[in-house]
């Protein structure tokens, strides 16, 4: 069976903090991690707003990179009101919960700080996006009312018949496993002088990630692209002696 972690990254005020935990107490979901929360993750306003469900923030874990904050997981949605300019298959609140769901191990919900949201080399790191239809003419909703969204589809889905149970899980790669592959893939191309226009590196470096994070690569398919360009570099190091 998959479980879930919330994620929350830069996260602003208190009560959006406590808002959250309160939603996943409603739902059922315990995991919380938070990356460089702006205040004491313990602070009144949160207890407060929490509504008795202290026990997720006290085992909240924080970390200081959505990288590590995703290293665990397979199956990771950033949330994002808006599409951005990279290419993420963009999900609804119900089509990510099915897709969650039919996945065994640990899957993640990202969600970014209230004014900005999260940089585009933090969905880079994300398979995919979710976006919840709103009214186009007035479409804000706070981080407290878009997760109870997100959860409750997700919640849903525990008992929902529709969902084929005995499809075997998808024994999908965790994150850990592209950063390293990323890692070795980057050391290729920078011996390999692929960029060419060095200023032009950021944003071909974040489109050839998006290239793989879009897709679900499962732990043997990972452990050959890895294979590969470990053998490259093996292979470019001893020409180089």
């Amino acid at each position: 069976m998959s479980s879930l972690k919330i994620i929350l990254v830069r996260t602003q005020i208190p009560e959006n903090l406590g808002a959250v935990v309160r939603a996943m107490g409603n739902f059922n979901i315990t995991e919380l991690c938070l990356v460089e929360p702006r205040f004491d993750h313990m602070h009144a306003k949160a207890r407060a707003m929490s509504a008795g469900n202290e026990q997720v923030l006290k085992g909240a874990i924080l970390c200081s990179s959505l990288e590590e904050a995703i290293a665990d997981c397979q199956l990771v949605y950033a949330t994002s009101a808006s599409v951005r300019d990279m290419n993420k298959p963009v999900k609804s609140p119900e089509k990510a919960a099915q897709n969650l769901h039919k996945l065994k191990g640990k899957n993640a919900i990202v969600f970014g700080p209230e004014r900005s949201g999260l940089l585009n080399d933090e969905i880079t790191l994300c398979q995919g996006l979710i976006q919840i239809p709103v009214n186009p003419v007035f479409s804000s909703l706070n981080i407290a009312q878009a997760s109870v969204v997100v959860f409750y589809e997700y919640f849903k889905m525990l008992s929902d018949q529709e969902i084929d149970m005995v499809s075997p899980k998808i024994d999908i790669a965790e994150n850990a496993m592209r950063t390293v592959f990323f890692n070795k893939l980057e050391q290729v191309l920078d011996r390999h002088n692929f960029w060419r226009v060095p200023t032009k590196k950021p944003m071909m470096w974040r489109n050839i990630k998006n290239i793989f994070t879009s897709h679900h690569y499962t732990h043997q398919e990972m452990k050959t692209l890895t294979g590969i360009v470990s053998d490259i570099l093996k292979r470019r190091t001893k020409y180089e002696k």
